[in-house]
């Protein structure tokens, strides 16, 4: 039989000067109250009192710089604090947060409390989760009751989950939520084109929520008359990796897909009284805690493995036998202990784990340290060292990104390869090395830079800020990519809301490397997806009359902007299976193959095949709209990118010289491989008054990019086309590196423009090749002369 349980949790919200301290899970005896003799500052008491005391009723948060919770820490709008699900004794303890951007882009908190009623025969366990909306602005708990009703089938192992959200006010409420409600992947409402999320009351005739496809959350007050005016949305988990027999008690990360609304598990409790304890800490040699360090324990005809505390403890409850359990800190050997469990008695031990062989490099160009990647590899029977847990670090598969250079890795003892790129212009370094338990080095990498694009800039118009149902990538680590690789502009674009990547890209540490731009993602009556920029938010208000609608409905409030309307320049069309081939080559500056760069006129309302012809005045637009030059190169004279801006940003931008260099026609639109020209006047065609100008085509890299594909449309009235292939044209592809394309010449009228678009294969990230699958355009004019 269950036991019924009820716990409460209480979540303050501080401002802390100072950033890069991640919050952990303290639990309290009381709201806000440490109990005497033991909590943090007192690891044997903490522990003694967690196995003992059944009292535990609060969870505050705090940071385990100092082992001391401290005046607050550091929460900004769009941080994802990460909760853990905890089970103590024989209750449960559940918390997490989601966030949302109210109509004052407050940040909300869920306050969750849990009720495991009896079971009732004949019925499936289920669980009631209820909780309360907090805006940490104000202080205040919003009058908006959350309850998960969780359905567990017979086997215990899946739920089905229906959760609802009731206004207690007495004033409707309305909110905007993100793409999700979600705590580090856990998405319970999602808005766009498929919103997981329906309104409806437990009777058919209160049905009082409206949902807009924009994401407007409104909902009545609930009343005497009308209980049940509630948000419901529904989702279904995947089971629950642990024998439901099983009464442990374990920190385990709460990470669900969007297509689940929660995961979550409760056993039956008919054994409890025959079960035994198990406490152990992981410390260093200097008797320190270390946070997040897997251990895999094993025993009893069940393993967990690769399971973490963000406090250095494990308490667990388990049935009587014999268990070894194993702990291997980044860059040590695994350290293992056997545990024999004795019916209703507690088994208490330190682990000791050895210092960690540490490696550092710093990676400069020149005397300049540069945002770089670094891959590292096993060699000699050494295997792929684990990179998930390295401090302060951009991972992701074998590869870490530093926003400026500097590599900090814990490897264990063993023999290792490690390759350093920072984008398509420098040349591949490789180190070798071996590491013996407990070792430091530090060694110094020099990336040469092997193609000359000093005032050009490399480009992204599209990457989102939030994690989503599909990318639980924080923004800061997606612009740290970008960087890595080479990347100068990025064009911020969420769906159907502003995005906000100022404080992103400070807690990069990428201020004086790229620039950034606002766009907003939205969802195109046709059926795909436009991203427009740049966004001015103050023009559009004034060009709408200051309308409330942008809050909610920004692709109305777009749609009614004029269409030379400054707030508004671009749209970039994401995916467009109706456009021609030579359309297509016109996925200039974009992330994916099929992307292209539109202006909004020339964009047929019936999603009709767009000609070549229509290529001039396309990209003739595209770079008369004004633009920027990137922070490092303000002072460059040589030919740059420039891309449309708003104009309130910095200093360094300055529209005349902009003006100047399209009007001469300087300009080329690259990220990397990077285009040469050279253009000389050729003798008239019959019927044309000026003689055509020829230009010779060079497409260069360094030597560990592969160039496939190369394809060149002139955009005149002609509209001509050229495609090539290193398999079928060898000889415009010379060299065994592959990272050379020479020797075409081309025929165009003064002042056309011709698109090279340059393709190679998809990057492997094992092999430590630049993974550049996303297509790498250029631009430039005929009578441009190097």
């Amino acid at each position: 039989m269950l036991r019924t349980f009820r716990l409460v949790t209480l979540c303050l919200t501080w401002t802390l000067a100072g950033s890069g301290v991640w919050p952990d899970v303290y639990l309290l005896s009381a709201p806000g109250q440490l109990p005497a003799g033991s909590g943090p500052q007192a690891d044997a008491d903490l522990g003694d009192w967690v196995l003992s005391n059944r009292t535990v009723t609060a969870v505050v948060l705090g940071a385990s710089t100092d082992r001391r919770i401290p005046a607050g820490f550091p929460m900004q709008r769009g941080d994802l604090i990460d909760f853990h699900i905890t089970h103590f004794d024989h209750d449960q303890l559940i918390a997490y947060r989601f966030g949302w951007e109210g109509p004052a882009g407050a940040y909300a908190t869920l306050l969750m409390s849990a009720t495991a009623p009896p079971v009732a025969a004949g019925r499936p366990p289920w669980l009631l989760l209820s909780g309360r909306l907090y805006d940490p602005r104000t202080g205040e708990l919003l009058p908006v009751d959350i309850e998960h009703e969780l359905s567990l089938e017979a086997d215990g192992y899946a739920l089905d989950a229906t959760t609802w959200l009731i206004n207690r006010g007495a004033e409707p409420f309305e909110f905007t939520p993100c793409d999700g409600l979600y705590s580090e992947g856990l998405t319970c409402l999602a808005t766009g084109e498929q919103p997981l999320a329906m309104f409806e009351a437990r009777r058919p005739r209160y049905a009082l929520g409206v949902y807009s496809t924009s994401g407007t959350v409104h909902i009545e007050p609930a009343t005497p008359a009308m209980p049940w005016a509630r948000l419901r949305f529904e989702g279904r988990s995947e089971p629950w990796p642990v024998p439901p027999t099983h009464g442990f008690v374990w920190s385990r990360r709460l990470v669900v897909k969007s297509s689940s609304a929660l995961l979550l598990q409760t056993w039956a409790r008919e054994h409890a009284d025959f079960l035994s304890g198990l406490w152990f800490t992981l410390i260093d040699a200097d008797r320190k805690h270390l946070r997040d360090v897997p251990v895999r324990l094993l025993g009893a005809g069940w393993e967990v493995s690769d399971r973490s505390s963000p406090l250095g403890y494990f308490s667990l409850q388990l049935p009587s036998g014999s268990y070894r359990l194993y702990a291997e800190r980044p860059g040590c050997s695994s350290v293992s202990a056997e545990a024999e469990l004795f019916e209703g008695r507690v088994w208490r031990e330190n682990l000791t784990l050895p210092e960690p062989a540490v490696i550092e490099f710093t990676v400069v160009s020149g005397r300049r340290a540069l945002p770089a990647r670094a891959r590292v590899f096993g060699l000699d029977g050494t295997p792929d060292p684990p990179l998930s847990l390295q401090e302060e670090l951009s991972v992701h598969g074998q590869a870490v990104d530093s926003p400026d250079g500097r590599f900090r890795l814990f490897l264990p003892p063993g023999r290792y390869r490690a390759l350093f790129s920072a984008g398509p212009e420098y040349e591949l370094a490789e180190r070798r090395f071996e590491l013996k338990e407990g070792q430091k080095r530090a060694e110094r990498v020099k990336l040469l830079r092997v193609v000359d694009t000093e005032g050009w800039i490399a480009a992204c118009l599209y990457a989102q800020t939030r994690r989503s149902g599909t990318s639980l990538v924080s923004a800061p680590d997606r612009l740290l990519g970008l960087a890595a690789d080479g990347v100068e502009f990025v064009v911020l674009a969420e769906r159907e809301r502003l995005p906000e990547g100022a404080s992103a890209l400070a807690r990069a540490g990428l201020e004086k490397v790229i620039s950034l731009c606002p766009g907003i993602e939205l969802s195109h009556p046709l059926g795909f997806r436009l991203v427009a920029f740049p966004l001015d938010a103050e023009a559009i208000a004034a060009a709408t009359g200051g309308a409330p609608a942008w809050s909610h409905d920004p692709y109305a409030t777009l749609a009614s902007l004029p269409a030379a309307s400054p707030a508004l320049t671009l749209r970039v069309v994401d995916s467009l299976p109706e456009l021609t081939r030579e359309a297509r080559l016109v996925s200039l500056l974009s992330r994916h193959p099929r992307e292209g760069v539109l202006l909004s006129q020339l964009l047929p309302a019936d999603g009709a095949s767009l000609s070549a012809s229509q290529l001039l005045p396309l990209v003739t637009s595209l770079l008369g709209a004004g633009g920027a030059v990137g922070p490092r190169h303000a002072d460059s004279g040589s030919p740059r990118v420039y891309l449309p801006l708003p104009p309130d940003d910095p200093a360094d931008i300055r529209p005349p010289a902009v003006v100047a260099a399209l009007s001469a026609g300087e300009v080329v639109l690259s990220n990397g491989p990077f285009i040469a020209v050279k253009a000389k006047r050729g003798k008239p065609r019959r019927g044309q008054a000026a003689a055509p100008v020829r230009v010779e085509v060079e497409v260069r890299a360094p030597e560990w990019i592969r160039i496939d594909e190369v394809a060149v449309v002139v955009a005149d009235a002609t509209g001509t086309t050229w495609s090539f292939s290193r398999s079928r044209d060898k000889q415009l592809f010379p060299g065994k590196s592959g990272a050379v394309f020479k020797g075409l010449e081309i025929d165009a009228a003064p002042g056309a423009w011709l698109l090279v678009w340059v393709s190679g294969p998809p990057g492997g990230m094992t092999k430590g090749t630049f993974d550049w699958d996303r297509r790498r355009p250029a631009a430039l004019r005929a009578s441009c002369l190097p």
